[in-house]
């Protein structure tokens, strides 16, 4: 399961401000409202944000409930740079490129299958 990771947040209140900004209704409903100046000023203070490059303390509890569903985890949003095995089971999270000038390259064998990867 490869993911940005914030759609598999439990954060509640997180969850719900992802799917407000991710709405295409609200977005066309503000560009009209504010003639554009809104999305421009929110992409320049995207554009401007500093990462945070924070360690997590007891990051490896935090996934635990993710474990359950799948066999493999790949995901950002929280660039810890760090991976983990629990029961045979494999949790990677990404860096951030802006906090340690590295990043990862997924090479999928050509020998396994779709169908074989899904049924894992």
């Amino acid at each position: 399961f490869i993911t940005h990771g914030d759609l598999t947040d439990k954060d509640i209140f997180y969850r719900f401000y992802v799917k407000l900004i991710r709405n295409i209704y609200l977005e066309k409903l503000l560009n009209i409202l504010s003639f554009n100046f809104l999305n421009n000023w929110l992409f320049k203070k995207i554009l401007n944000k500093k990462v945070k490059c924070v360690n997590l303390e007891k990051f490896e509890n935090s996934f635990n409930y993710k474990l359950k569903k799948y066999d493999i985890i790949i995901e950002g949003h929280y660039h810890q740079n760090k991976s983990f095995e629990k029961s045979g089971k494999l949790y990677i999270n990404l860096p951030a490129f802006s906090c340690n000038k590295s990043f990862i390259l997924l090479k999928l064998d050509n020998k396994v299958s779709l169908k074989e990867l899904n049924g894992r």
